[in-house]
C-alpha cells in the first residue's frame, strides 16, 4: 500500500474487502453497510469458532468496535446474528430524531 513504510500485516494473507474499485459516489449513495463487517465476521468465525473476532475489549471493557461504531449495540446485533437489514432498521428511529434535531441548523433545505 503507497505510504506504508513497515505494513503491520506485509506478507500475510488478508481476507478484506476490495473497494477501489467502487466508485466513490456508490458508496456514498449506498450509505452505512453493515455487509462488509457482517461478511468479516462470518468468514472469520467459520475459519476460527474458538477466537473472538473483536478481540479483548480495553481497560474501560470497550472492543474497537465499540470504539468505531460509538457503542456496544452493532457489536452485539452482530454476535446475535442479525443481518444487514435487521441491523440497519434499527438505526431509523434514532436517524430519523437526529434530522428533526438538526432541522432548526441548516443553512440549507435538504
Amino acid at each position: 500500500m503507497d505510504g506504508a513504510v513497515t505494513p503491520p500485516f506485509e506478507g500475510q494473507l488478508c481476507r478484506g474487502k476490495d473497494l477501489r474499485d467502487i466508485p466513490i459516489t456508490d458508496i456514498w449513495e449506498a450509505g452505512i453497510n453493515p455487509e462488509y463487517i457482517l461478511d468479516a465476521y462470518h468468514a472469520y468465525m467459520d475459519t476460527s469458532p474458538d477466537s473472538d473476532f473483536f478481540g479483548t475489549p480495553d481497560q474501560k471493557g470497550r472492543y474497537w468496535l465499540d470504539l468505531l461504531s460509538g457503542s456496544d449495540d452493532l457489536r452485539k446485533r452482530i454476535m446475535a446474528g442479525e443481518t444487514a437489514e435487521e441491523i440497519k432498521s434499527s438505526w431509523k428511529a434514532d436517524i430519523e430524531s437526529f434530522k428533526k434535531q438538526r432541522k432548526a441548523y441548516l443553512l440549507y433545505e435538504e
